[in-house]
C-alpha cells in the first residue's frame, strides 16, 4: 500500500516536472521569462535523473548511466544524481570510476552519512582499509545512533587489527538496538 502511495506522489511529480520540462523546452521564449538559464538547466536534469532511475527500476544500467551523466552535465552538483550514478558504476564494475563520483558526493555534501558509508563500502571492496574507516567514522559521526554503521565500523576496526575499538563499537550497536543480529555474531 505504501509503495503504491509512493508510486501515485512520484506519478504527480513526474507530471508535474513534465510539465515544466516541456514549457522549458518547446517554449523556451516563455521559460525564459519564468525560469533562469541555470533553472531550466537544474529542471531537465531532474528530468533526467528521475528518467535515469526509471531505466535503472528497469533493469537497464547502461542507460540509466547516460542519463545521470546527462542530468550532470546540466547540473554538476546534483549530489544524488551524483550518488546515483557511482553507485551504478559500482554496479557495473567500474569500481575506481565509483569511488571518484561518491567522493564528490562527499565534497559536495559532507553532511550525507549514507554516502560516506557507501563510499567505506567501496574503498573496502578494493582493499584500502584506512579510506574505509575514515569514511565510515565520518559516517558514524554524523548518524551516531545507527547500528548498522557501528557494526560495520566495528568489522573493520577488526579487519585493521583494533580489536578493542571493533569490541567498542559492535557494543555501542548492541546498546543502540538490542535485537541487532549482524553485531552479536561478530561480537561472538
Amino acid at each position: 500500500m505504501i509503495r503504491r502511495a509512493w508510486k501515485r506522489r512520484r506519478r504527480g511529480a513526474v507530471l508535474q516536472l513534465g510539465c515544466v520540462v516541456l514549457a522549458v523546452s518547446v517554449f523556451p521564449v516563455y521559460a525564459q521569462d519564468l525560469f533562469s538559464e541555470q533553472e531550466q538547466r537544474q529542471i531537465k536534469a531532474q528530468a533526467h535523473a528521475m528518467a535515469a532511475e526509471d531505466l535503472y527500476g528497469a533493469g537497464q544500467l547502461e542507460q540509466a548511466i547516460e542519463q545521470w551523466r546527462e542530468a550532470l552535465r546540466l547540473d554538476p552538483g546534483f549530489v544524488s544524481a551524483r550518488h546515483d550514478l557511482g553507485l551504478a558504476l559500482w554496479q557495473r564494475g567500474q569500481l575506481d570510476d565509483a569511488i571518484a563520483e561518491l567522493r564528490e558526493v562527499v565534497r559536495l555534501d559532507p553532511k550525507q552519512a549514507t554516502a560516506h558509508a557507501d563510499l567505506g563500502d567501496a574503498l573496502r571492496q578494493k582493499g584500502d582499509l584506512d579510506g574505509a574507516l575514515a569514511a565510515y567514522r565520518a559516517a558514524v559521526a554524523l548518524v551516531p545512533h545507527s547500528p548498522q554503521l557501528q557494526s560495520n565500523l566495528g568489522y573493520l576496526l577488526a579487519r585493521r587489527g583494533d580489536l578493542d575499538g571493533a569490541i567498542a563499537a559492535w557494543r555501542e550497536a548492541i546498546r543502540l538496538d538490542p535485537k541487532y543480529p549482524p553485531a552479536y555474531a561478530n561480537l561472538g
